[in-house]
């Protein structure tokens, strides 16, 4: 997926914005976290969200790497699987 990234984006963003990534492995943690650094994401925005692919990675295990990557994001859970499960339509 990443071939899919438009990264002269990042030129764009302001502090007001928002950049999520989806994790899926402890591989793309480490991806994302190079991503980070190597376009100055955190000089360009506060606003730094991992959040785990579904059955893929454990909350446990994203929340253990973010506490140790020393890297300004947050993580963020889908809310609407935690309430209704891996359901279509919610």
């Amino acid at each position: 997926m990443a071939q899919s990234n438009c990264f002269d984006n990042f030129a764009l963003l302001m502090p007001h914005d928002e950049v999520k990534f989806v994790i899926s492995s402890y591989d793309d943690f480490q991806w994302s976290l190079g991503v980070i650094e190597k376009y100055d994401l955190p000089g360009k925005t506060g606003n730094l969200i991992f959040s785990p692919v579904w059955g893929r990675v454990k909350f446990e295990d994203l929340a253990d790497w973010v506490v140790k990557c020393d890297c300004p994001v947050r993580m963020q859970l889908q809310m609407h699987k935690l309430i209704w499960g891996d359901r279509k339509g919610v």
